[in-house]
């Protein structure tokens, strides 16, 4: 290569050095707000256990000292797992599990969630219609778990799929009009403190 055609190249190649260094620059300064956002996910996914973990011990009807007694772990175990100063997983997580029978992937309790799965059905059919209600019991207390859209060939497949509840989960046709006032109901009773505490709070205090 010549002298001069050396010489028309270099400001080329500077350029090119330049917008190489700038790209990287921002895949950097682009990483950093990446990393805080998989930071909150995480804090998130461990605060919704928390939130599961409460919401599923209080729906079996059990104080945290009775779920304590059923784990072997001590009271004060129980209540920081439910406080977030402890990590609800592991062998914690599988003996807790077990003693209530309820998981987070075979039953979610996410009730707003169901609650908008409702109105959309309710949108689509109209509040007349049926669903298909989806629950188990758990220390004689019903435990909604899901909606389904209605039909007739639904109730005789839906055992013979790949179900994503517990295995006694229980099936009845309901009117959605209901289906969205149990769920009111049970957000009512288990989600505000206002309303649905005094039996926990009062049990915990005797015990």
């Amino acid at each position: 290569m010549t002298a001069e055609r050396r010489g028309r190249l270099r400001p080329l190649l500077s350029l090119c050095h330049i917008a190489y260094s700038n790209s990287c620059q921002y895949i950097i300064d682009k990483s950093i707000p990446v990393q805080d956002t998989q930071c909150i996910k995480s804090s998130s996914k461990e605060a919704g256990m928390t939130i599961w973990l409460k919401r599923a011990r209080k729906m079996c009807g059990y104080t945290s000292r009775q779920l304590a007694d059923m784990t072997g772990y001590k009271l004060n175990t129980i209540q920081r797992i439910e406080g977030g100063s402890r990590r609800f997983e592991g062998e914690a997580r599988a003996l807790i599990c077990r003693a209530l029978s309820l998981s987070p992937e075979t039953a979610p309790l996410d009730f707003e969630l169901l609650l908008q799965k409702v109105d959309d059905l309710i949108d689509q059919d109209g509040e007349g219609s049926f669903c298909l209600s989806v629950y188990v019991w758990r220390n004689s207390r019903r435990i909604l778990l899901d909606f389904l859209h209605w039909d007739d060939s639904l109730e005789e497949g839906i055992g013979g799929r790949d179900a994503p509840y517990p295995e006694d989960f229980e099936t009845t046709p309901l009117r959605l009009r209901y289906a969205r006032k149990e769920v009111e109901a049970v957000i009512a009773i288990y989600d505000n403190p206002c309303v649905g505490s005094e039996f926990f709070d009062s049990a915990e205090q005797e015990e």
